[in-house]
């Protein structure tokens, strides 16, 4: 079965002041920064799983799609979904394997770079029993509507059963989200993981890391620092790790960030970096963008 890092891409029909915590919130092309580069970190921390994309239409026509279409079949996979939208509700597409033939996923922001810990945490859910996963990097990441980060955030599909996730992606929505808010995406996973009292508690896992402490305000698992610590970190992944510390790109998991420039630059004494850089150096728009 598949192992999925499933992530979603849109034209951006609201940008959002409230995003003090993201210093590019006011710049429409922000999603595109990091693209190479988690296509070449998630190559080295996670050969076995795939990048998938979930994209509205208008995306093909954007001047930096090329590097997905040049990359397809080999660094990403995608596809289109036709809906209408007039906000962020785009966001909610990341959880469509929940109903696909799919081991394990996780659901993930394309404007950061995994960092240290947040590897260690999804290693460590990845080989438990738990079949749902946050992580809490942020010190503003406690109760409600932060107890469960969309973007931080992983799922074993075959052991949540259908009447936690519904028989389909439609009736999950119609359960769960409130389209009328703009964190729609985040508070339909809230509800409909952390509040069951007969699922949540035995198979939930929380992994508060980083800058958070606070436990959660509700009955689940937690991670320690032994289980953190007990987690294999390859060279190559230090290395990368490294690159990231050295370049300041990220302090807490999920953080939005630019990860063009010098640090992609870095990356590409990888040779998992070999097929990026090729489409890169190739294109004019994208090395003006990107280098």
């Amino acid at each position: 079965m598949k192992k999925k890092i499933s992530y979603c891409l849109f034209e951006p029909k609201v940008l959002h002041a409230h995003r003090t915590w993201d210093e590019d919130r006011f710049d429409e092309s922000r999603y595109w920064f990091n693209i190479p580069s988690v296509f070449i970190v998630n190559k080295i921390l996670y050969p076995e799983y795939s990048n998938f994309f979930y994209l509205s239409e208008g995306i093909k026509d954007h001047p930096l799609f090329e590097i997905m279409e040049e990359l397809r079949g080999e660094i990403v996979d995608y596809e289109f979904i036709e809906e209408e939208y007039n906000g962020h509700q785009p966001a909610v597409w990341r959880m469509l394997p929940l109903w696909e033939d799919v081991e394990i996923f996780m659901s993930r922001d394309i404007d950061s770079i995994p960092i240290r810990d947040e590897f260690r945490a999804f290693k460590f859910f990845e080989g438990s029993d738990f079949s749902v996963h946050t992580m809490r990097s942020h010190a503003h990441h406690f109760n409600a509507p932060c107890r469960m980060l969309i973007g931080l955030s992983s799922f074993k599909p075959n052991k949540i059963p259908e009447t936690i996730k519904k028989s389909n992606f439609a009736k999950f929505r119609e359960a769960y989200s409130d389209e009328n808010r703009w964190d729609a995406d985040q508070i339909a996973i809230i509800r409909a993981f952390t509040t069951n009292q007969f699922f949540t508690p035995d198979n939930f896992l929380d992994s508060p890391i980083n800058q958070q402490k606070n436990n959660q305000d509700f009955e689940c698992f937690k991670t320690t620092e032994e289980s953190l610590g007990s987690v294999e970190v390859s060279d190559k992944q230090s290395q990368v790790f490294d690159l990231v510390e050295k370049h300041k790109i990220c302090t807490w998991a999920g953080e939005p960030c630019n990860a063009k420039g010098e640090f992609l630059k870095d990356l590409f004494q990888f040779s998992e970096s070999d097929k990026v850089k090729g489409v890169i150096e190739s294109s004019e728009t994208l090395k003006k963008f990107y280098l």
